[in-house]
């Protein structure tokens, strides 16, 4: 890509996508050599990610490699307040006098102090490396759906979002979306409402407060979703 567009000014993507699809420990290090060796910036979208819910107050700390610019919200204002902003590399950032901010919804101070709020929760009780706890656990516990149900065939586990992929050698595309769905319906019966991210896989995304009792009854409630689809199917 830069090879053939040299002037590119960033590059912008979500560090690992919705349903735990994390790339290889390789990538993004090369995707930042990339960017200083053509002078573009890198934007990590952190949305959906950052806060501890990964096992990492930022995602990107796991691959080691720090963004110009990354871009948080909805996990700040704990699911209370909507807040969002950008953290900017010190480089880059506008000096505090030029900085004096002309838009309606710029530095509302109850937004400001719900953020502030939220983020020494997370500090105080140590939320992040409670994620990273929690979803290890759960991570186990999911696994065992890989060695019980032919039609599960991966589990993916990033802090406390989980992806589960379905599909099987002899299944084709219909069939692995039919087994999806009815995985999906099973679970909203169950009390657990995974998210679709694709016609064959679903995502159980815990909120970062998430107690272990709380997450081994959602985990209870998924794996007798997939028991039942089983016994559908003739299991």
């Amino acid at each position: 890509m830069f090879a053939y567009e040299r002037d590119i000014a960033a590059v912008i993507g979500e560090t690992i996508r919705n349903g735990a699809y994390a790339p290889p420990d390789w990538y993004w290090p090369e995707v930042r050599k990339f960017c200083d060796a053509y002078g573009a910036l890198l934007v990590r979208d952190e949305l959906p990610t950052g806060f501890g819910k990964m096992g990492w107050l930022f995602i990107h700390e796991r691959f080691d490699v720090r963004p110009d610019i990354t871009v948080i919200g909805k996990a700040l204002g704990a699911s209370v307040m909507p807040v969002a902003g950008i953290v900017v590399a010190a480089g880059l950032a506008l000096p505090a006098g030029s900085n004096l901010g002309y838009f309606t919804h710029e530095k509302n101070p109850l937004s400001a102090l719900v953020g502030r709020t939220t983020l020494e929760i997370i500090q105080d009780e140590n939320l992040v490396l409670q994620a990273r706890r929690l979803g290890n656990t759960g991570a186990v516990r999911l696994q065992e759906l890989c060695e019980q149900y032919p039609f599960v065939r991966e589990v993916r586990c990033e802090g406390l979002m989980f992806g589960i992929e379905f599909g099987g050698d002899d299944m084709d595309p219909v069939q692995v979306a039919t087994i999806a769905e009815q995985v999906f319906r099973a679970s909203v019966e169950e009390g657990v409402i995974p998210i679709f991210p694709s016609r064959s896989s679903l995502t159980l995304s815990a909120p970062l407060v998430i107690q272990e009792s709380e997450l081994e009854e959602a985990l209870g409630g998924f794996q007798a979703a997939v028991r039942r689809v089983h016994q559908c199917w003739g299991g």
